[in-house]
């Protein structure tokens, strides 16, 4: 364990004292620091640069970034080119700024702001902005090699976000622990805090399956604030749940109301389906591709939900990105159905957009072909663990 002097602690005690959200929050978080994500996973990329400064704040990044290029150690050099950052934030300053790009065919991303941290438990609830003005709170989960996992940042889709991937702490942002500067090699800056192991399973748990996002936020904002960080308790070794824990359905189905079929696919165990195909196999066009991801969730009372979302590259012309939300029953080795809502389309987020009738030209059944794989109008799925 690091021994804290004196004249150390009572600094720290001053700046906690000083800081003060808004909002009224307490005591200041230790956590300052550059991150960068930029995982591939099957198909796609994530990619994220965020900074953050519970203690002192950060400018917004037309503040920080004024030229083509800027040297990252995860992302290319012009994922922060000055030109393309939006405006809608310039000349202020808040506790974190962000920037969020996901690609598969072609990409799409996201800035955002953070404000109001709130440490519970050493988990960190925060609330955060886009520049369209859509707002939304999410989780910050600390690990002990100084990375973080978010959950509910930005409004992409849980199969096509951030979520649970992890972010690298490429520069600490925290005050030295002797003497307030930042000239001294990370390693030597103040320690930061790790959170309570048992609520970080829990918390990770939930998180995981769909929907579950807003169930662990409302269970971390029914725990008091933290008053400092020295409530944090047990080290988490890992951001991933244990394979045997699984989220109990929010409405139980009789089991003489189930079958093979829907145990597939409202399985409780988080996994994602994943699709690949030419246009030409599936009869949409001579060239080009699409690639698809589902999830799936119960829907009580024996209705299964399939959350999709869906790239289109048509040879040569520019990609199209749309998202979906199915609702239907188990018909046989079938799910069939009736209701549909196009929450993207285009690339376009509809916040308003409602359950429809599922069109009878469009495809409506999915046909189970393994305990892995289903079809869904030709287009080939694959359970990924």
């Amino acid at each position: 364990m690091k021994i804290t002097t004196l004249n150390s602690a009572f600094r720290t005690l001053c700046i906690a004292v000083m800081t003060v959200t808004a909002t009224g929050a307490s005591a200041s978080i230790p956590l300052a620091g550059i991150y960068e994500m930029n995982d591939k996973e099957d198909m796609s990329k994530h990619q994220m640069y965020l900074e953050l400064d519970f203690i002192n704040s950060r400018p917004d990044f037309t503040q920080t970034f004024t030229t083509k290029r800027s040297e990252f150690k995860l992302l290319p050099s012009d994922f922060m080119r000055a030109k393309k950052l939006s405006r809608e934030f310039k000349g202020t300053t808040a506790p974190g700024f962000g920037k969020y790009r996901h690609h598969m065919l072609f990409s799409s991303s996201e800035e955002f702001r953070i404000t109001n941290p709130r440490l519970k438990k050493g988990i960190i609830l925060v609330e955060w902005e886009n520049t369209l003005g859509k707002k939304g709170e999410a989780i910050i989960i600390p690990q002990p090699d100084g990375s973080l996992v978010t959950y509910g940042l930005t409004t992409f889709d849980r199969l096509i976000g951030p979520d649970g991937h992890k972010l690298t702490l490429v520069k600490s942002l925290l005050p030295d622990k002797d003497n307030g500067n930042n000239d001294k090699p990370d390693k030597e800056k103040t320690e930061t805090f790790t959170a309570d192991g048992g609520l970080v399973q829990e918390i990770i748990t939930i998180c995981t399956y769909p929907g579950g996002v807003p169930d662990a936020i409302k269970r971390l904002r029914e725990l008091p604030d933290d008053d400092t960080p020295a409530t944090a308790q047990k080290p988490v070794a890992t951001a991933k749940p244990q394979a045997s824990e699984k989220r109990p359905a929010t409405t139980t189905i009789p089991e003489d109301k189930k079958d093979d079929t829907f145990n597939t696919f409202v399985s409780n165990d988080g996994s994602i389906w994943r699709a690949h195909s030419t246009l030409a196999k599936l009869g949409l066009g001579k060239t080009g591709v699409m690639v698809a991801s589902a999830t799936f969730t119960d829907g009580g009372n024996g209705t299964v939900i399939m959350n999709m979302a869906q790239d289109i590259a048509p040879g040569n012309c520019k990609g199209y990105h749309f998202e979906y939300i199915y609702s239907g029953k188990v018909v046989g080795k079938t799910v069939v159905f009736d209701k549909i809502t196009v929450t993207v389309r285009n690339g376009v987020r509809d916040p308003d957009a409602r359950p429809k009738p599922a069109p009878k030209n469009e495809p409506n059944v999915i046909t189970l072909l393994s305990p892995t794989t289903f079809d869904f109008s030709g287009l080939k799925f694959t359970k990924m663990k």
